[in-house]
């Protein structure tokens, strides 16, 4: 019995491991992004580099959600901050 639920919990995880490979939320350098509204907050949406309103991911900075500190690169034109996962996307406007 304990086996079974076992495999049942990997077998989940893996579905829900392999759901977000596909959807692609990957916040990379050279990955863009897309501001989209969501309740009273913002969220990173993966998009396209050549989509409107696209950003690309210039710098990455983890373990801080401070954007003043310097720590983006100079042309850095915005910053998104994962207040969550504690992390700081340096972006730059596309197009």
């Amino acid at each position: 019995m304990i086996a079974a639920v076992v495999v049942l919990v990997l077998c989940v995880g893996g579905v829900l491991w392999a759901a977000g490979a596909v959807v692609g939320n990957d916040y990379s350098t050279g990955k863009c992004i897309k501001r989209e509204a969501s309740g009273d907050k913002d969220r990173a949406v993966p998009v396209d580099c050549g989509e409107d309103g696209a950003y690309k991911i210039i710098d990455r900075v983890d373990d801080t959600t401070k954007v003043e500190d310097g720590s983006c690169p100079p042309d850095t034109t915005d910053a998104f901050v994962n207040f969550k996962d504690e992390y700081v996307l340096c972006l730059r406007k596309q197009g």
